[in-house]
């Protein structure tokens, strides 16, 4: 068996796919995939709203309901390749 990349780590949380660009840390390249509250999953899920608005908008609920991993994937093209020339 061969080792995987760590270029081909996927973030899910539950079973939503996170855009790698949305969680990479510009300056190490590592994948932030973690439910820190100062995180950027959570930024993306809980972040556009007040604390008592949280337990109302359903994408927060989700965030809070389902946990984060991290599994290999297989590279592959980016999805506008098929498009630009």
């Amino acid at each position: 068996m061969t080792s995987v990349s760590p270029l081909c780590r996927i973030c899910f949380l539950g079973d939503r796919l996170i855009a790698r660009y949305t969680i990479e840390n510009n300056k190490t390249g590592e994948l932030e995939c973690n439910k820190f509250d100062n995180g950027s999953i959570y930024a993306m899920y809980c972040g556009q709203q007040g604390v008592e608005e949280h337990q109302l908008d359903p994408d927060c609920r989700y965030f809070h309901g389902h946990n984060v991993s991290v599994r290999a994937g297989i590279p592959g093209l980016a999805s506008d390749m098929f498009f630009s020339g």
